[in-house]
């Protein structure tokens, strides 16, 4: 989803907007994203997301909910209505894969295209997971415990590198705010999620030449790499299975992290 500058007004809590992103994708965006769009069936999810957003969330005032969408990247109902009636690209169809699968990244590379926010370090373990973010988005945060996790239950072999680019659906020139970004990893909500190095993507090297030729077109996006090579694209909600298939085939499955180690 297109990142967008939120109105002064309107703005909900953060504990309101993961609702809000939640209670949306389950009236609006799930039961509508079909290849089939109708139009009366649109009007009924808009109004009982209207209600609901009333009784459940306290957004309440003529316009406020609609307005509340926009920091998750909807300006409007109608470009909702745009988008959905579309209907989903092809990455959101049952069964797709990557047309990258299998070709090999050269990470140092793209990484020299990024500012990094911490020491910098090599990656040589063999699994690499990167983590394509913005901090507009709400499921981007959610997702970085559990991605921490992931980085400290297989020490040197599984690494974990969060990619910023609040720009990615932006145009090419857009600028990087990294002092901004600095700012959101400090606040006392976010400390602790991101235990994994984190770049930001300030030349959009990442984002074109990877990301927008891997195919996944929203964020978080996950690009994880065997041996520099591409094993999996898509939702990181849904890369534990594949990770488990990587760890197998680089025979690497049971791997004690620092905790087994002192029990």
């Amino acid at each position: 989803m297109p990142p967008t500058e939120p109105e002064s007004t309107s703005i909900p809590t953060p504990s309101q907007q993961q609702r809000l992103t939640k209670l949306f994708t389950e009236v609006v965006w799930t039961p509508l994203y079909e290849p089939s769009y109708d139009e009366d069936l649109f009007n009924s999810c808009i109004t009982t997301f209207e209600v609901r957003c009333n009784t459940e969330l306290g957004i309440e005032s003529p316009g406020a909910a609609e307005a509340a969408l926009k920091p998750i990247g909807f300006q409007s109902y109608e470009i909702i209505k745009e988008i959905l009636k579309k209907g989903p690209p092809a990455f959101a169809k049952p069964g797709w894969v990557s047309e990258m699968m299998g070709q090999k990244v050269d990470l140092e590379d793209l990484l020299k295209g990024c500012e990094w926010l911490q020491e910098k370090k090599e990656f040589k373990e063999r699994i690499v997971l990167l983590d394509i973010w913005a901090t507009w988005c709400s499921p981007c945060i959610e997702i970085a415990p559990h991605l921490s996790e992931l980085s400290e239950k297989y020490p040197g072999v599984v690494s974990v590198i969060g990619i910023n680019n609040d720009c990615i659906f932006e145009p090419k020139d857009k600028g990087h705010d990294i002092e901004k970004l600095k700012t959101f990893l400090g606040l006392d909500k976010i400390k602790g999620k991101f235990r994994y190095t984190v770049v930001v993507d300030v030349l959009n090297r990442v984002r074109e030449e990877l990301w927008k030729k891997c195919g996944f077109e929203g964020v978080p996006t996950g690009i994880m790499l065997v041996d520099g090579a591409i094993a999996f694209v898509g939702d990181l909600e849904k890369v534990d299975p594949a990770l488990e298939k990587a760890l197998e085939s680089i025979g690497a499955a049971i791997i004690p992290n620092a905790a087994a180690k002192e029990e």
